[in-house]
């Protein structure tokens, strides 16, 4: 699954949201913007663990989070402003 993110504290938040029953497993990559899981498909569904990602504020490849749920998160993930976006580019471009 594809999400919206840009950050390690957007990683944390993403992952958290995929904790709940069912879910055996959550690694998203901030590069790649891709989730991958590990789930019992009998205890949980893949719109349920959608929409706990969008409820934490982060889009995905299927639904948009309400702006009141990424009014929420860290003024440093807002993966929806290009000028934040920028500035995470900057920081790793000049990481490396």
């Amino acid at each position: 699954m594809l999400v919206n993110g840009i950050c390690g504290m957007c990683e944390r938040t993403i992952e958290g949201a995929c904790d709940m029953d069912g879910v055996e497993s959550a690694e998203w990559s901030s590069e790649t913007k891709e989730l991958k899981l590990t789930y019992d498909a009998s205890e949980v569904s893949l719109e349920d663990i959608n929409t706990s990602i969008n409820e934490a504020g982060y889009d995905t490849e299927y639904s948009t989070a309400s702006e009141e749920a990424y009014n929420s998160i860290h003024n440093c993930c807002k993966y929806r402003d290009p000028e934040v976006v920028r500035a995470h580019e900057e920081k790793v471009g000049n990481r490396q």
